[in-house]
């Protein structure tokens, strides 16, 4: 990160950001520059962020913290995942409060972790319009209790999907 530090001081980059990281990585990151976002992934499937500390630190420092994969990532994609079958209960919710599951998951993780900047891709324009609408979708503090709580239906997937995280020998990827 010396030469991003460099590229920083002669306004070349403007923020720097981290991928796929540990606390750890971060706080030694920050020793050489400022960080100013941290992209892990994150879903109600996948929550390593949360459990190892990750986002919690984030909130702490003032970092935003933008999860890839929010919908099950490529598991979704190839058909693996599916927020309403995998979470019945948070459809049932969102049904109740006009918005889309995929909106209530977003407000959801938003509800818990203000910090959280979403960057869904999107191909078609009403996708980004119920995307943007999750803003908008006001959560109690019990209902985030209750939701936060869940855990994907058995079956609800076609296989057990692993997850791990692979960084290299230093631990730090940019974001230039």
């Amino acid at each position: 990160l010396q030469g991003v530090a460099r590229a920083q001081k002669e306004g070349l980059v403007r923020h720097v950001g981290l991928c796929n990281v540990t606390v750890d990585t971060i706080v030694a990151a920050r020793q050489v520059v400022e960080i100013v976002s941290v992209q892990n992934k994150f879903s109600l499937w996948e929550r390593d962020a949360e459990t190892k500390g990750v986002l919690e630190y984030c909130a702490r420092e003032g970092i935003a913290f933008m999860p890839h994969g929010a919908f099950g990532g490529l598991d979704a994609r190839r058909g693996n995942r599916d927020l309403e079958r995998s979470f019945p209960r948070l459809k049932q919710v969102a049904q109740k409060k006009g918005c889309s599951t995929h909106a209530a998951a977003l407000a959801l993780m938003c509800h818990k972790w203000p910090n959280i900047i979403h960057i869904t891709g999107a191909r078609r324009e009403e996708h980004v319009q119920d995307v943007a609408s999750a803003r908008r979708v006001a959560f109690s503090p019990s209902e985030v209790a209750e939701l936060w709580s869940l855990k994907p239906v058995r079956g609800s997937k076609k296989y057990s999907c692993h997850t791990s995280c692979h960084t290299s020998a230093k631990g730090i990827s940019r974001t230039l």
